[in-house]
């Protein structure tokens, strides 16, 4: 898949988190729980953001289906890109 990267992540200062979590929230029905030991957001348990640690950096967003994904790695913009984990 194009978009695979192993490049240095970035981290996300704590400012943009606190707004991220604050627009999160502000989604109807979002909770907030851990997961992978980080920030998660989740409606009705189903998980669409989560804030990678600071090791990991950078921040993980679920799209709806595999062709929103190839829409968004295909848009040239270095905001989005993929690791193998999550190709497939």
């Amino acid at each position: 898949m194009s978009g695979s990267s192993t490049r240095p992540l970035r981290s996300i200062p704590k400012l943009r988190t606190a707004l991220l979590a604050a627009i999160a929230l502000s989604l109807p029905g979002t909770t907030e729980e851990q997961w992978y030991q980080a920030p998660g957001y989740k409606v009705a348990g189903k998980g669409f953001l989560r804030l990678r640690t600071e090791a990991e950096g950078g921040l993980v967003v679920f799209v709806s289906d595999m062709g929103e994904k190839e829409a968004l790695l295909a848009s040239d913009s270095d905001a989005f890109f993929t690791t193998p984990h999550y190709d497939g």
